[in-house]
This record gives structure tokens, sequence and C-alpha cells, in this order.
């Protein structure tokens, strides 16, 4: 399959962060490989920070943010996505492998 256009994936993350290591790991194994994943830590928590740096993808944008909200938060998501396309993803979620190809498709 051509990964032709790029996705935006965004994770909002606040107190929920126990599980966003396994959602991160499950995006950057997608069979559709040219994406991004935009995390919003709503918060702006050492925790979702340490969680991130440990993973180190280039494909990962950390967004540290105020206590904002879901809402405003996905929306300073799609503001830094760069992909024709948005994928949201909650932080306690795994995606399956073929998710985006599916979903592009």
């Amino acid at each position: 399959m051509k990964n032709l256009e790029k996705v935006s994936c965004i994770i909002t993350v606040s107190n929920n962060y126990y599980y966003l290591k396994d959602a991160v790991i499950s995006l950057l194994s997608q069979s559709y490989n040219n994406l991004e994943i935009i995390i919003i830590n709503d918060g702006n928590l050492l925790e979702v920070r340490n969680i991130i740096f440990q993973i180190q993808s280039k494909k990962i944008k950390l967004i540290n943010s105020s206590k904002i909200g879901r809402g405003k938060a996905l929306n300073l998501g799609i503001k830094y996505s760069t992909g024709k396309f948005i994928s949201i993803l909650d932080s306690d979620d795994l995606a399956h492998s073929k998710r985006i190809e599916k979903q592009i498709n």
C-alpha cells in the first residue's frame, strides 16, 4: 500500500496517562506509516513528558498546555496537525495495527 497522505493522530492526556505508552506504541506500529502523533499534555504533567521522552520517536509532537479540557485540547491538536487527515485516539486505548490503513481505504 502506498502511504501518500499524512495522517495526524491526536491523543489528549491528563491524569489518565497510565496506558499512554501502550497507546502511542500502537500508533507507531501501524501498517500505514505516513503519520504523526500529536500528544496534548493537558495539565502539563511531568509523568506524561517522561513517558514520551522514553519512547523517542521523531513522529511524536508533544504539546504541553495548562488544564484546558478535552475539547480545547483536541482543537489545539488540530492546530498543530500537518496531515491531510486526522485520527483521534484516547490515551487509554490501543489502535489495531491496520486501523489507519483501513480508515484511509
